[in-house]
């Protein structure tokens, strides 16, 4: 073979190389958009008064509740939203609506006076519960509270809307009793994670030193790196609780992927409006109990004042193997 020849085949092996990953970029990266519905407005609720959880879904998935502070004065309130429904219900003055693990009634956080509050869902009764959660050294700092519905137990939370979602500080039983600090899974670069339902592995969104660009990465058991999902602007992730999948925001996009396939699939997409641009994207996800409905926070930093748009995305009849 001259060297004209073994040139000349070289090409070509280029070329085919070069087709076969256009074509499997090409394949492995999908948008099929589902319905969504919208439970905030453009500028219409301050973001700097939003708190973790961001949302709650009630254990059977049919409502949601949420806290936000309307620009057009007051402090927070607490919505509830069925789904489906094409209005919010304002329920009371508050902050961190977390559902019991029943569903019957939500704790939430009340400024004045600060305390921990129930409220029965059903009869719309408050009562104030955790009275020896204020004996804390760090009750006067507290800015909200976080329920486990899980765990069934308290966090208190010095900080209020961050960049990544915080749990708390000190963590408390419901009779009001210490436990102990709240564990975090965090360092060397770990911003926020999402574990799988049985905990064998989890997404991590990772910030490298150096200026790296964000990446979102699956790790087996407690390491900390792992498989490299995808790279960029990565802003939330929660895994479904009924399927091997995993959502997570990139920029204004949310999209949904199966760790250890290439196939990526954009359902959600919420651009700033046209003529308008700026700098919003996903900041926050939450899949209901039953995996059927997916709550997305946009944050839109903004000159007059941030502001979040909620989101619910349909994903009752999302078949990611279609």
């Amino acid at each position: 073979m001259n060297r004209r020849t073994a040139y000349f085949i070289l090409v070509i092996i280029a070329l085919a190389a070069a087709v076969w990953m256009a074509f499997r970029s090409a394949s492995s990266e999908r948008t099929r958009l589902v319905p969504a519905w919208l439970l905030t407005y453009e500028s219409g609720y301050s973001a700097r008064r939003m708190v973790d959880p961001f949302v709650s879904w009630a254990p059977d998935s049919k409502n949601l509740v949420f806290s936000a502070a309307n620009y057009a004065g007051g402090g927070p309130r607490i919505f509830i939203w069925s789904v489906g429904g094409d209005k919010l219900q304002e329920l009371t003055n508050g902050l961190a609506a977390s559902y019991t693990a029943d569903g019957d009634a939500f704790y939430y956080f009340s400024q004045e006076p600060k305390t921990v509050m129930k409220y029965d869902v059903r009869s719309g009764k408050q009562t104030e519960v955790l009275q020896d959660i204020k004996r804390s050294d760090f009750w006067a700092e507290t800015k909200a509270v976080y329920y486990d519905p899980q765990r069934e137990t308290v966090a208190l939370r010095l900080a209020e809307f961050t960049p990544h979602p915080s749990t708390g500080i000190e963590e408390y039983d419901l009779d009001g009793k210490l436990l102990g600090d709240v564990e975090e899974r965090g360092g060397r670069g770990v911003v926020a994670y999402s574990s799988e339902t049985d905990g064998s592995r989890t997404a991590l969104i990772i910030e490298e030193i150096g200026g790296r660009a964000t990446t979102l990465q699956i790790a087996e058991g407690d390491n900390d790196r792992g498989k490299i999902m995808d790279s960029g602007i990565i802003g939330a992730v929660d895994w479904s609780p009924k399927a091997d999948l995993v959502a997570y925001g990139k920029s204004y996009a949310v999209i949904v992927a199966r760790p250890g396939q290439t196939r990526k699939i954009t359902v959600g997409r919420f651009p700033p409006p046209q003529g308008k641009p700026d700098r919003r994207f996903v900041s926050r996800l939450a899949w209901s109990p039953d995996g059927s409905y997916l709550a997305v926070m946009v944050y839109v930093p903004n000159e007059s004042g941030d502001y979040p748009l909620i989101y619910v995305l349909d994903m009752s009849d999302f078949n990611f193997d279609r």
